[in-house]
């Protein structure tokens, strides 16, 4: 149970001993001593009850505040000179940023690029659109990305497949780290995660690059649970102290599933604690595939 869950339940009790208060005082009039006496004793139950979630609540908020104050010292300079490429996959924009700060706090070189779902939905709904056809794009964009050429970003653009806020030259540069930022709100179909996301983390997979997801402490819905078939790390509080803590030591090769969901093994990595290396050499870059040219989303392939 969360902070915001833990208020709605302490409101809602506190509501109940109002009425019970109001109960008791009217059923004074009308009954004897013993049925007051257990609306009585009831009341203070509930009293001592919603005393704890509050003392609980706290305890929660000063260990979220402890974390935060621990974060840069925990993970300043892990990543110092590495560059990670970032993929929001869902709608969580907060949990892109999140995880971008993060990434720069531990020394890393951020580049961000968005792969709108809907938009990816609507080619895989396409008549003339295979889904194998949107698996065999998913494998050479990921192996673009990884390589860091920009100079094909102008058809997805067109096409809403992809967005940037980042300059194209900033981008520039092969990348040796992946984060998946998953998560979606509303009804979304997670066909488009076996048709688009799981080939994009295969051809990283195969060409050495890590790759870790994250997601946000509650989403409407959850694409970790698909992620974890490939054997990634995942951590499911990117947007709390502890999952911030966990990104770095997940990108070093701490596997798992990290974070506060019952489907979670542990919230931190093992490696959390032990002190990191005060230079940390550059992790080599995976060589770029040679790969055929990828034809514009909207062109009709050859027969």
């Amino acid at each position: 149970m969360n902070n915001t869950d833990l208020r709605y339940h302490v409101a809602s009790l506190s509501a109940i001993f109002l009425a019970l208060g109001i109960g008791i005082v009217i059923g004074t009039a009308f009954v004897g001593s013993p049925l007051v006496s257990r609306q009585t004793g009831m009341l203070h139950r509930l009293e001592t009850h919603v005393t704890e979630l509050r003392e609980e609540t706290r305890e929660r908020e000063r260990t979220e505040e402890a974390l935060a104050q621990l974060l840069p010292q925990a993970i300043r300079g892990t990543l110092r000179g590495k560059r990670v490429l970032v993929v929001q996959m869902g709608n969580y924009a907060d949990a892109t940023l999140a995880a971008t700060e993060t990434l720069t706090l531990a020394g890393a070189i951020p580049m961000t690029v968005q792969l709108p779902p809907d938009a990816w939905r609507a080619r895989l709904n396409m008549p003339d659109v295979a889904p194998d056809r949107i698996a065999d794009e998913a494998r050479k964009l990921a192996t673009r990305l990884a390589s860091g050429a920009t100079d094909f970003w102008g058809e997805y653009r067109e096409s809403g497949l992809l967005i940037s806020s980042d300059r194209e030259d900033s981008l520039a540069g092969a990348v040796g780290y992946v984060v998946l930022v998953g998560g979606e709100t509303g009804g979304g179909d997670t066909t488009l995660l076996v048709q688009r996301d799981l080939p994009l983390i295969e051809e990283w997979q195969s060409a050495g690059l890590t790759v870790v997801a994250v997601e946000p402490r509650k989403t409407e819905i959850s694409y970790l649970p698909t992620y974890r078939g490939k054997g990634i790390a995942t951590i499911d509080a990117i947007d709390r102290a502890a999952g911030k803590i966990a990104l770095p030591f997940a990108l070093s090769g701490e596997t798992g599933a990290f974070g506060y969901r019952t489907d979670a093994g542990q919230i931190l990595p093992p490696i959390v604690g032990s002190e990191p290396s005060p230079d940390p050499s550059p992790a080599p870059t995976a060589t770029p595939k040679v790969i055929p040219i990828l034809p514009s989303p909207g062109a009709t392939q050859p027969q």
